[in-house]
């Protein structure tokens, strides 16, 4: 069960504030759906979303562009490209957040 939110603010620097990590699930037909998660986050982008967006909920739309399914280098063109002001719509998991793989360096956008 997840919960649909919508989170929208305005940014002041020309990053986000935190990374994503992308999972595939194998849909059969060799076709994969890809799904992005925000894996870690930076103080500005906590204060800035007013604690809305938390590690672990999986980015489904950002200013009316859907996320879901798109290749990670696709996520990562949009969101590098956004306005500064930006409408984020995750879906967060009730009840607990899903484990991520850190890596050892991750890349804020």
């Amino acid at each position: 069960n997840f919960d649909i939110i919508t989170v929208n603010f305005v940014r002041n620097t020309d990053k986000l504030g935190f990374s994503i990590d992308t999972k595939s699930t194998d849909v059969g037909d060799s076709r994969e759906v890809h799904h992005h998660y925000i894996n870690l986050l930076r103080a500005e982008a906590i204060t800035l979303s007013r604690g809305q967006i938390k590690r672990g909920d999986e980015l489904l739309e950002v200013n009316g562009k859907k996320l879901y399914g798109l290749q990670a280098e696709e996520v990562l063109y949009i969101l590098r490209g956004l306005p500064p002001s930006i409408q984020l719509v995750v879906a967060r998991r009730i009840g607990g957040v899903r484990a991520l793989t850190m890596f050892p360096t991750p890349t804020f956008i």
